[in-house]
């Protein structure tokens, strides 16, 4: 487990426990880390109340892990990855709030839903949301992401076209990725305005 004790580190700016073995939740208290600016949980598989412990001949299935609510007090924070466990449910809508957000890499896991204030995020230059099980629509907010140089939304549950607001980044130069989901319409001629991207990838949907 993760210790709870990890809050009364008030002066912590980061915290590194990827690539473990951890199980059990996500400290609730994290939100009381104020200066926390870079946190890493990637690659412990899974992160959640109960882990499927194969190494040690038994298997215990849950898939209730999440990202702690206290989240929003960490208006710091600039990192977050946290690919490769089971985290599940809805991304926190007030994941919003984290307006000096850099890097979001939450691929890998379970999660179900893209509140529409991650546009609130403004100053996100990666945004890696693959291999999930994200249902509903683009958030056309993604469009206020100017800063945006890579936006991974592949092998989801996406349906709906493609918000012309994002095609109009033209940030973006590594990879725009929306492969492997079920999008639907025509793509648009705003497409043109994409100049800089290395990789673009929206096959496997219903375009």
């Amino acid at each position: 487990m993760i210790p709870n004790s990890l809050s009364n580190t008030s002066a912590l700016g980061m915290v590194n426990f990827g690539l473990n073995y951890f199980i059990g939740p996500m400290p609730e208290d994290l939100g009381e880390l104020l200066d926390l600016q870079r946190m890493n949980f990637q690659g412990n598989h899974p992160i959640c109340p109960y882990i499927e412990l194969w190494r040690h001949g038994y298997k215990v299935e849950s898939t209730n892990g999440s990202i702690p609510s206290g989240i929003e007090n960490l208006l710091n924070l600039s990192v977050i990855p946290m690919t490769s466990n089971y985290l599940s449910g809805p991304i926190p809508d007030t994941i919003g709030r984290l307006r000096k957000l850099h890097y979001l890499e939450l691929d890998m896991n379970k999660f179900t839903e893209l509140p529409s204030s991650i546009g609130n995020s403004t100053e996100l230059n990666h945004l890696l949301l693959g291999i999930n099980n994200i249902r509903g629509s683009i958030p056309s907010s993604l469009g206020n992401c100017q800063n945006l140089i890579e936006l991974d939304l592949s092998h989801n549950n996406l349906y709906g076209s493609i918000p012309l607001e994002i095609l109009n980044l033209s940030s973006i130069s590594i990879s725009f990725n929306l492969g492997y989901n079920s999008l639907t319409d025509s793509l648009p001629s705003e497409v043109g305005s994409m100049k800089n991207p290395r990789e673009f990838d929206v096959s496997n949907n219903r375009l």
